[in-house]
């Protein structure tokens, strides 16, 4: 019989959910591990053959015509449910995707289309089939499952700050539930597009409650043995009983056409943290920064595709000690996420300024709890480099401060700690 010790925590250096920590006691294994992409540092690879013939031409071109043609399919199911701008904001990620890729493989061909196939198994039908795959996760999220910056705009009742603080207290549910990073990752999606498509069915009175269905429809998709309706019952200390989180659950399944399966912010940056060969750290840190990323209001509109690439450049930028965004851009980030340099520079700021809010003792800082105190994820929120001049810089707020200085005459200014309103990226 397979169980799962809800007590017991991996203590493997990467990711939680990317690695098996199992116990053999007679002849039942103990695990948990649920990843699609797994590690695999401990494959034997001296059993792979050094050398695979790459796939011909004519079958790569086979592999782009059909993904070419699910995207078209994807777009006329989708495109009546579509505003103009959801549209626009497709076909210019779409194009420049493919600009990108084109640029890159006029560069050094057989190195970018080796991406995959240098990573996985070296397997030839890798390449082809992962490009594909995420190719199409990447359009599902404009396509199937898009979300405008001002989602919250039609809620009367609810702002941005009872958002966050309803954030913080989910994170800290799936914590102490020890449930997967993915399961918190599918709640944040689940209510952010219920609040959109059903603004006017959501009062503050039960946001509670659409907080807590969430992450039990979230545990029940992506949990080997999720908890009991009753569990999560009692954790809203009598405020809300199992009748009420199953009548929310089929009104959000209602709501959402019982569309769930968002893509999964960690498939990205996996992809990403494996094409680049970072280390752990960076890895770890690369996932605080997308939690904290999902928490602000102002970056939770992003794809997960686009939130991945920023929280790794700023991760690399953080780990190198460098203010400069140029001198850890790698072409390999935009091959596979199809941004640009360009793209990531205003939404990495504003992740910054979220990253140094957490240096301000508060009690909505469960994500920050959560990296500072858990050896799984090598403290990384308390590393001091988080609040060094580098970051400051990387959030901009030095340089306004110098501004300030220059204006009031030599008075050095204190660093503000809110972001500011900038230009919402919706692509």
């Amino acid at each position: 019989m397979i169980t799962r010790n809800r007590n017991r925590r991996g203590t493997t250096s990467n990711d939680e959910n990317a690695n098996a920590q199992g116990k053999v006691i007679g002849r039942v294994l103990n695990t948990r591990s649920r990843a699609v992409l797994s590690e695999i540092e401990n494959l034997n690879l001296a059993e792979l053959p050094d050398k695979v013939a790459r796939p011909s031409d004519q079958h790569s071109k086979c592999c782009l015509d059909a993904c070419a043609i699910e995207t078209l399919r994807l777009l006329k199911r989708n495109v009546r449910h579509l505003s103009p701008q959801m549209r626009d904001n497709f076909f210019r990620f779409y194009k420049q995707r493919s600009e990108i890729r084109a640029e890159c493989l006029r560069a050094n061909a057989s190195y970018f289309l080796s991406l995959d196939n240098k990573l996985i198994l070296r397997d030839r039908r890798i390449d082809d089939a992962n490009q594909r795959s995420f190719d199409y996760l990447q359009n599902i999220e404009f396509l199937v499952y898009p979300l405008p910056a001002s989602f919250l705009s039609d809620c009367v009742d609810l702002t941005p700050r009872m958002r966050h603080i309803l954030v913080n207290w989910m994170v800290q549910v799936h914590r102490g539930y020890r449930l997967s990073t993915e399961t918190l990752f599918l709640a944040l999606r689940l209510l952010d597009r219920y609040i959109y498509k059903s603004a006017n069915q959501v009062s503050r009175q039960v946001f509670q409650l659409l907080g807590v269905t969430a992450l039990f429809i979230a545990s029940k998709f992506e949990e080997v043995f999720p908890p009991d309706v009753g569990d999560y019952s009692s954790i809203t200390e009598g405020c809300f009983d199992s009748s009420d989180i199953a009548v929310c659950e089929q009104m959000i399944l209602h709501g959402m056409d019982f569309l769930v399966n968002i893509p999964c912010p960690l498939l990205f940056l996996r992809r990403l943290s494996k094409s680049l060969e970072v280390d752990s750290l960076v890895h770890n840190l690369s996932k605080y920064f997308l939690e904290l990323a999902f928490q602000e209001y102002e970056l939770a509109h992003l794809p997960a595709n686009f939130l991945s690439t920023v929280s790794i450049c700023l991760a690399l930028a953080v780990t190198k000690n460098t203010y400069i965004i140029d001198d850890v851009w790698d072409p390999k980030l935009s091959y596979l996420s199809g941004y640009g340099i360009d793209n990531v520079r205003e939404p990495l700021q504003m992740l910054a300024r979220a990253v140094l809010r957490q240096s301000v003792p508060s009690k909505y800082r469960a994500t920050y709890d959560k990296y500072c105190a858990d050896d799984l994820f090598q403290r990384v929120a308390a590393m001091p480099e988080l609040e060094s001049r580098t970051m400051l810089m990387l959030s901009a707020e030095l340089e306004a401060s110098c501004r300030q200085t220059d204006h009031d005459g030599g008075k050095v200014a204190k660093p503000s700690r809110v972001s500011t309103s900038i230009t919402r990226y919706c692509f």
